[in-house]
């Protein structure tokens, strides 16, 4: 589960409606039944809610139901039908499945919260139907999104007919479906926003038809791409005052961070939950690392006389337990999908639902949260004595 920072009044948990009905987000809203705030499920029930994704494949659709464990990683990728299916790499960030006959192959990735799965076969039409993605875009709040594949008429990809269920307390954009033809290259895309207060997340759909200028042969992709949550910075006033962060750790146990930001901009009384390995706190940041390398830091800053509050976190859990899946698994045994998995995980994540979210790492003064240990950031009234730093050895 992707960790990340809530407002000093935290938002309730809310639990929707199962039975959702497919419509489009420009539809007039249906009449909704009262939604009861419910308890915060413990972490081993959130971490258990599965996503499933629906692509086209040969006809029929394939299924592909993806539960993630702390950081993100993949807990269990069950493909449906199995029948005819193997797994050639299963690791905690990827997995990858083939068909016997070898006409077609299926990639499942998570990264930081995020999610894509990616059907690759000949042709286009071997791609053509219906699709679609259901699960929890936010915390307790299912969703379902559908759409179709298809061919504009001149060979290329088309995408039409998405609708998005009614999700109470979430405004959806569905954006105008894209088309590009570049040097043997025709793709369709299109991109959905959702926005539930500070919080924001795409899901994009993306089809694709690309010729080999040497022999002439074709092959066909559609990836459906599911970002990470992404909070807005806190601005202003909303800025000052008690704040709180919370998250969950690779061990699967929660974490928290309580802290007050005074009106000149300075961070007092943090209390972090449980002890980190390491912690660094000044007037104007708090950096904070756990015995598995997850790492969190927020920072304050100014921009035109106004503060801003920013978090990040990076909370990969690498040492994760391989996913368990449900065809026979013949792998190389190398190590070449890791780095495949991290490489293009930062890349394509740009290009797929995750571009925002790294435009979402740009506070409105436009510094932008790398990871970068030495990076600095503007400090509001801040003298040395008002800045202090501790190293906390072992918790």
């Amino acid at each position: 589960m992707r960790s990340h920072t809530v407002r000093a009044v935290a938002l309730a948990a809310t639990s929707a409606l199962i039975g959702l009905v497919g419509v489009t987000a420009t539809a007039a809203a249906a009449p909704v039944e009262p939604v009861v705030p419910a308890a915060p499920a413990p972490v081993a029930e959130v971490l258990a809610v599965p996503s499933t994704f629906t692509l086209p494949l040969f006809g029929p659709p394939l299924t592909i139901d993806i539960t993630t464990g702390p950081g993100g990683t993949l807990a269990s990728v069950m493909i449906n039908p199995a029948d005819g299916f193997t797994a050639t790499e299963v690791k905690p960030n990827k997995v990858a499945f083939v068909n016997d006959l070898g006409t077609a192959k299926v990639v499942v990735k998570a990264r930081s919260g995020g999610q894509r799965v990616e059907a690759k076969a000949g042709t286009l039409a071997d791609l053509s139907g219906p699709g679609g993605w259901a699960g929890e875009i936010f915390p307790g709040l299912p969703a379902e999104v559908a759409f179709t594949i298809g061919d504009k008429g001149d060979g290329s990809p088309d995408i039409t007919g998405i609708t998005v269920s009614d999700i109470a307390g979430v405004t959806v954009e569905i954006g105008a479906v894209e088309y590009s033809n570049d040097e043997g290259e025709q793709e369709a895309s299109v991109r959905i926003k959702f926005t539930m207060g500070d919080q924001t997340r795409w899901l994009s759909i993306k089809a694709e038809v690309e010729t080999d200028d040497d022999d002439g042969d074709s092959h066909a992709k559609v990836r459906v791409s599911l970002s990470k949550i992404r909070n807005a910075p806190l601005v202003g006033a909303a800025a000052v005052g008690p704040q709180h962060w919370s998250g969950v750790l690779c061990s699967g146990a929660p974490v928290t961070i309580d802290y007050v930001v005074s009106a000149e901009g300075v961070i007092s009384d943090v209390v972090i939950s449980p002890a980190p390995t390491e912690q660094r706190i000044e007037a104007d940041r708090i950096e904070v690392r756990f015995a598995d390398g997850e790492r969190i830091r927020i920072r304050v800053s100014d921009h035109d006389g106004e503060l801003v509050v920013r978090s990040d976190d990076k909370i990969r859990c690498r040492d994760a337990a391989d996913p368990t899946v449900n065809v026979p698994v013949v792998t190389s045994g190398d190590d070449e999908g890791d780095h495949e998995g991290d490489h293009e995980g930062d890349h394509e994540g740009r290009e797929d639902g995750d571009k925002d979210d790294d435009e979402g790492d740009h506070d409105p003064g436009g510094r932008h949260g790398g990871d970068d240990d030495d990076e600095t950031s503007a400090t509001v009234n801040t003298t040395p004595e008002t800045t202090v730093t501790t190293v906390a050895a072992n918790g």
